[in-house]
């Protein structure tokens, strides 16, 4: 028990240097830098919940169109305007983000192949650490994903929380248990003797581990429901936005592994 307090002891006080690294690197973007990050990663945090609206609304669309019972406020549209022109509005909202949305991935990828003739050749500096202007051309598009990211899992966390409490705390008690288990074995300085056995890059252990991570987390949103009755629309939504998180966590946890390899 001794030994594994102390390991459990070491990966929390490594992941919050972890959690801690982005916030440190944005006084190095920030202040020595002409890095649009803030664009960037509002780019990015607005995609992912387009991304999730674009895949809850033709679910959306069928409840309408099985007679699926339709959540309150919306039934109640649906008896003010009329079923037809519902499903034209639905329709129409669905036409407009998919729009907004291969609009947001094309000034996204200018913006960031845009920032590397904006970085000057010189010198940087993160904490006393000289940092070279290779290692910024490399990082800067991590650092806006993991600033992006982190923001949607706080997002999520929030509206969980709204929604439901119970559910809230059981989806941050898993992802702290997952972020331990991605300390020990995709964060280690030493190569560990499991991915050793597995023989796999650490990109396919996260993508691996993620799936895992996302059926402990729907089985948790399956008693939820089946204990509280909650309505299956709700649940739905709730599924996709931890199903957001999940992604965001992955690729927050890909961008991160170059940003620590750079910058501790």
């Amino acid at each position: 028990m001794g030994v594994l307090s102390k390991l459990i002891k070491k990966n929390i006080s490594a992941m919050v240097e972890g959690v801690k690294l982005p916030f440190n690197l944005i006084k190095l973007f920030h202040c020595q830098t002409n890095v649009q990050y803030v664009k960037i990663s509002i780019n990015i945090f607005f995609s992912k919940f387009i991304n999730m609206a674009v895949m809850f609304m033709p679910l959306k669309l069928l409840f309408v169109l099985t007679g699926t019972k339709n959540i309150e406020i919306l039934a109640q549209l649906e008896e003010f305007i009329g079923r037809n022109k519902y499903i034209a509005l639905v329709l129409g909202i669905l036409f407009i983000l998919y729009m907004v949305n291969v609009f947001l991935q094309i000034y996204r990828a200018k913006l960031i192949n845009k920032q590397k003739y904006s970085i000057e050749n010189r010198k940087y500096y993160f904490g006393d650490r000289p940092v070279t202007v290779a290692e910024i051309r490399r990082t800067y598009a991590s650092f806006c994903q993991v600033i992006a990211d982190m923001a949607v899992i706080l997002m999520v966390c929030a509206v969980l929380f709204i929604a439901d409490q119970l559910l809230a705390l059981y989806y941050i008690a898993v992802f702290g248990v997952f972020s331990l288990i991605y300390e020990q074995w995709v964060f280690s300085k030493h190569e560990t003797k499991l991915m050793k056995k597995l023989d796999i890059e650490k990109k396919s252990f996260i993508q691996a581990v993620s799936m895992v991570m996302f059926l402990v987390i729907f089985l948790g949103l399956v008693l939820v429901v089946i204990s509280t009755g909650m309505s299956a629309i709700k649940a739905i939504l709730l599924l996709l936005l931890m199903r957001l998180a999940n992604g965001a966590f992955k690729s927050y946890l890909s961008c991160h592994m170059k940003l620590r390899e750079c910058y501790l």
